[in-house]
């Protein structure tokens, strides 16, 4: 007996979902790092923190340069066909973003830091689309349903939101270190007191 081709198809696209792999649920969120840009330096600095977000394919909202923050526009993930995005740092980030309508908004702030040194933040909020199921509770809901015009019991319409189900710290890590790499910049690290 010969399986139909979309079967075989779809236990291909599941074999890199399921098995023995480590479950990343809550990665650890970025740590701010301080940087030695001067204020020189920092005009070209803010630049190419809005170029790297702009290669991730994220649209710039907001963009002071003045309070040193530069906010996105929400994006959705990227899904297994959509092999040209670069914005899911992880393999479980890539098929969550398939299953699930999932976006991200990115927010990078460079503060004041310690020692004319100024401190890089990035922080990227993942949030999931929430459709309500279509409850069925009766005999006038399953009409409703199947759209024959009787009206079901439900008084209020069902809602449709963004559910924020917490940071990307992976996504965080990469953009910024990929920050970091191309503005020619390297973490100050802090000293030890004996």
């Amino acid at each position: 007996m010969r399986l139909p081709a979309w079967i075989i198809f779809a236990g291909l696209l599941l074999i890199p979902v399921v098995g023995c792999r480590v479950h990343h649920a809550n990665p650890i969120p970025a740590e701010p790092v301080q940087v030695a840009v001067s204020d020189i330096e920092y005009e070209a600095f803010f630049d190419t923190v809005e170029n790297v977000l702009r290669r991730h394919r994220f649209s710039i909202a907001v963009s002071d340069r003045r309070s040193g923050r530069i906010v996105t526009s929400s994006v959705g993930g990227q899904h297994f066909f959509e092999i040209w995005r670069n914005d899911v740092a992880s393999h479980e980030d890539f098929w969550q973003a398939t299953a699930a309508n999932i976006r991200r908004r990115v927010t990078v702030t460079i503060g004041p830091g310690q020692d004319r040194s100024r401190l890089l933040t990035v922080v990227v909020q993942k949030e999931r689309y929430s459709q309500p199921s279509r409850g069925i509770n009766n005999s006038a809901a399953i009409m409703y349903f199947f759209r024959q015009g009787i009206d079901a019991t439900r008084t209020n319409p069902p809602t449709y939101h963004w559910v924020d189900i917490g940071r990307d710290g992976i996504m965080e890590t990469r953009i910024r270190d990929e920050i970091l790499a191309e503005g020619g910049v390297q973490p100050i690290l802090a000293q030890a007191s004996p």
